[in-house]
């Protein structure tokens, strides 16, 4: 069986739920199992034959990189797990389990002392403890350092002293100096020295004065005042400049000035964030914006919407509006009228019996209303003789239905009447709704019609809506 990889992934263990949790890795060197989303080696078999624990680059046949922990017997060449007290040894042919001449000592086995001992250089030798990893004294009493000169610690990277230090003797730089009373030892960035404490007098205990000036420089970090009884900053000039500023108070916050103006500038605005209360005047010399930061246009107002202010105009511009703006921009009502249709002829028309439709229009009123009609209907009869007749009426449709209003009838008995004409004017009370009024001439006879600026005959169609105020 010949498995390929997928990318670097030879073989993959997941749990019952699909999640991989070991895979074998081909890498260039070798093959490595490792757990899933683990950069290391648990295993790792090299080119060649060594394997590796931990290590992608296995020196040996077996090469582990960390602890070892072996619960059973070691085993020599030969299989042989060797005697008490015995140590495995290399030899020129492999290991071998060898008597260990030695025995036990401080530099192959931990051990308790039975009594006092003393290490004595006879003021002629030295005792040095070179390239230890960890060196390490812990006593049930004190740790006594005694020295005729001086007693150097060094360390490179610092010294660690994790409890309370008691000095009884003197603090001093390289040049032995103790300094005087009242100075505090400071760091010059090379070494150290004696300096006037020019804090002892600090914000905290007693009053002071700026001999130059001063900044804070916050990094990022907050800068709090808690639980003052009171903060007054009285300045003649101020300059702030954070990227946050923030002022908090149990009870009250007062910016005052008694002489001149209280500034508050904030290029993206200011917020106002609960009920504002102002006890004199207030002048605004931009614009004022409502919820949704519009600033509105010329002449609407700031209204309340029951959760915030929105700008609406100070007149409805919606059609049956009857209040209107004066040239002083002040509101007044008046009695509006809308004429909706006027309609004339404007061409030579000829009308066939029994009837036609003449002009028909729709109109939409948005409250109840008085609604004047007008015609009139001039006419020349072109055929038969004597004995003839043309009428005219009004059909409305609609929220309220009208049929044949307004009828006009005119005759022309003998072969000499060829003229006639049919006029009629009336007013309806209409309700709200969508109405189509349609003027309808009938008749025994064909007659025509001419332009209404023709001064022989012409017909005319008006409507005038005047809503009820």
């Amino acid at each position: 069986m010949v498995i390929r990889a997928n990318g670097n992934d030879v073989l993959a263990f997941e749990d019952e739920s699909g999640v991989p949790k070991w895979h074998w890795n081909l890498l260039a060197n070798g093959l490595n199992f490792v757990e899933s989303g683990i950069l290391d080696f648990r295993l790792f078999l090299k080119n060649g034959g060594n394997v590796g624990i931990n290590t992608n680059n296995p020196t040996a046949k077996l090469h582990v990189a960390g602890d070892m922990q072996l619960d059973q017997a070691f085993k020599d060449k030969d299989g042989d797990v060797g005697v008490s007290g015995q140590i495995l040894s290399s030899t020129s042919t492999g290991t071998d389990w060898i008597t260990n001449v030695t025995g036990d000592n401080i530099y192959n086995a931990d051990g308790n002392l039975t009594e006092d001992r003393s290490i004595n250089g006879a003021g002629t030798f030295n005792l040095n403890f070179d390239a230890l990893n960890f060196f390490r004294v812990n006593t049930v009493d004190e740790i006594i350092l005694t020295a005729q000169t001086f007693t150097t610690i060094n360390a490179p990277s610092g010294i660690i002293l994790k409890n309370r230090v008691r000095i009884n003797g003197m603090l001093s730089g390289d040049n032995w100096n103790g300094g005087i009373a009242g100075q505090i030892l400071s760091s010059t960035g090379t070494n150290i020295e004696w300096i006037d404490n020019t804090s002892a007098n600090s914000i905290y205990t007693t009053n002071g004065t700026l001999t130059t000036d001063r900044i804070l420089e916050g990094n990022t970090n907050s800068l709090s005042f808690e639980n003052l009884g009171t903060f007054t900053t009285n300045v003649i000039n101020r300059v702030s400049n954070s990227t946050n500023t923030q002022i908090f108070a149990t009870n009250a916050i007062q910016l005052q000035s008694t002489g001149g103006t209280v500034q508050i500038a904030g290029p993206s605005g200011i917020q106002l964030q609960n009920n504002t209360a102002v006890a004199g005047n207030l002048s605004v010399t931009g614009s004022y914006n409502d919820s949704t930061t519009d600033s509105g246009i010329t002449g609407e107002v700031l209204s309340s919407t029951g959760t915030g202010t929105d700008w609406h105009p100070l007149v409805s511009t919606d059609a049956n509006n009857a209040v209107t703006t004066g040239t002083d921009k002040g509101v007044y009502v008046k009695k509006q009228q809308i004429i909706f249709l006027t309609k004339e002829s404007n061409t030579t028309q000829t009308w066939n019996n029994p009837d036609t439709q003449v002009e028909s229009h729709t109109i939409e009123l948005f409250e109840e209303s008085i609604v004047n009609l007008n015609y009139i209907f001039t006419f020349r009869r072109n055929n038969g003789n004597g004995g003839r007749y043309r009428g005219v009426n009004i059909d409305i449709s609609g929220s309220t239905s009208l049929n044949n209003q307004m009828s006009t009838l005119t005759n022309t008995y003998s072969n000499s009447e060829i003229w006639g004409t049919c006029a009629a004017s009336r007013n309806f009370k209409l309700i709200p709704g969508t109405y189509t009024f349609s003027m309808r001439t009938f008749g025994n006879h064909n007659c025509t019609t001419q332009s209404q600026s023709n001064n022989m005959y012409g017909w005319s169609f008006d409507i005038t809506a005047t809503p009820i105020n």
